[in-house]
């Protein structure tokens, strides 16, 4: 098994001139040639240094456990487990333990994400076109009591 290097906080330079330095490679993304997924990351840490924020580099293996898959999803493993029985999220079981690769869970995180914005969009929509969106927190405890009290009859 490869050793896994362990997770490495950067944090950023103190000086706004070295930030600034920073903030022009992560614009420019000048330099010697570098494979694309490592530019991708340190265009991503310089502009995060940059802006003051510190960066932490943690590898992960692209096959992961289901509390690894879990913990990416931020759910609990029982309801992981849930969706990979429902065919949701590919899975692999070679042994009593289910596996899972990251591309899948990513795959299914930024679906997860996209359905979301979606559904807020729409619901914005709707709530700009019929006036909702200003009322009040009063007026949508009102709102929820009324509906609770009609569906309880």
């Amino acid at each position: 098994m490869t050793p896994v290097m362990a997770p490495e906080t950067i944090l950023p330079p103190s000086e706004p001139a070295e930030r600034a330095n920073l903030a022009e490679y992560a614009a420019a993304g000048q330099g010697t040639a570098v494979p694309e997924p490592l530019r991708r990351v340190l265009e991503a840490a310089a502009s995060a240094l940059s802006r003051g924020s510190a960066v932490t580099v943690t590898p992960m293996s692209t096959v992961l456990s289901t509390t690894e898959a879990a913990a990416l999803l931020s759910i609990s493993r029982p309801t992981l487990v849930k969706l990979l029985e429902e065919g949701k999220i590919p899975f692999e079981q070679p042994s009593a333990h289910r596996l899972v690769r990251l591309e899948d869970v990513l795959a299914y995180k930024e679906s997860r994400s996209s359905i979301r914005r979606a559904f807020l969009d729409e619901s914005l929509r709707e709530a700009l076109e019929d006036g909702s969106f200003y009322d009040t927190a009063d007026d949508y405890a009102d709102a929820l009591a009324t509906a609770r009290r009609t569906t309880s009859k």
